[in-house]
């Protein structure tokens, strides 16, 4: 079975990868300890469990325990 490297298209129709998807939930979990309140209010608890999701998602899909 191939793995998969594009997981999903975003808004704009272009494919996001694993590794993009991991970047960001980086990039969200150093905001979250920046400002937690700003964090809050802009729904990045939100983005970040979608993230989280879509990532373990994938690792399903892929068989393995890490992505790479």
């Amino acid at each position: 079975m191939p793995k998969i490297k594009s997981i999903l298209l975003d808004k704009e129709g272009f494919t996001v990868t694993v590794r993009q998807a991991q970047s960001k939930i980086q990039t969200l979990r150093k905001a979250k300890a920046r400002d937690t309140e700003l964090f809050e209010l802009n729904g990045g608890n939100l983005d970040l469990l979608q993230l989280y999701q879509f990532i373990e998602q994938t690792k399903k899909w892929n068989g393995t325990s890490k992505c790479k």
